[in-house]
């Protein structure tokens, strides 16, 4: 589970302070003064919510992927987006930052019950990495294309004309493959994240 401020909009408030007065009102907030989104994710996300007391109307059998809900818990509005970063089962719950210390406490109180943990945005990277979730400026840039990173599929397709098409057919588009995914093996054949210790000189 992650616990963190949206703070997406922080660039935006500062230019708008700037703005002449008459033109602020009414004053902003920033989005991480007034929402907090706790993140709940893995295989038993769903059951450590529920033993919050969250709505059954969440539960994965009652909500798709990447759709959001309104809830409320003991008064307390919630928006609910069923969404995942790593390919697991998860849930990002949007509550007002000044029940957010409260909510985080009704979490960890059930904890234990469903081996929940803290876990930090390395190890959410590395979940997503296994995954094979592509972030897009993170593990690309300026130089990637689309068949580069396994999705040339998205334009193979496309008859009509597009923004890009031309650099795409390009000579140097139409190399082999610059980017390389490595895995290792171990003397067993079974992947591992980084070299086998006898290769590793």
């Amino acid at each position: 589970m992650r616990y963190s401020a949206l703070a997406l909009l922080r660039g935006a408030l500062a230019a708008h302070r700037n703005w002449p007065p008459a033109w602020r009102s009414p004053e902003p907030k920033a989005a991480y003064e007034v929402v907090i989104v706790v993140t709940v994710a893995g295989p038993r996300a769903w059951r450590w919510l529920e033993k919050c007391g969250l709505d059954s109307r969440l539960a994965p059998s009652a909500m798709r992927h990447m759709t959001m809900r309104e809830s409320v818990l003991d008064g307390v509005p919630l928006r609910v987006l069923r969404a995942s970063f790593s390919g697991e089962l998860g849930y990002e719950v949007n509550l007002p930052s000044d029940q957010a210390s409260a909510f985080f406490e009704r979490l960890w109180d059930h904890h234990e019950g469903v081996g929940g943990t803290l876990y930090g945005i390395e190890a959410l990277q590395v979940l997503r990495i296994e995954k094979g979730y592509l972030h897009v400026g993170t593990d690309t840039d300026g130089t990637t294309l689309p068949q580069d990173v396994g999705l040339a599929r998205g334009i193979e397709r496309k008859a009509e004309d597009f923004v890009g098409r031309r650099s795409l057919l390009r000579p140097v588009a139409l190399e082999a493959m610059a980017v390389a995914t490595l895995r290792y093996f171990t003397p067993g054949g079974a992947a591992c994240a980084r070299p086998p210790a006898a290769s590793r000189r």
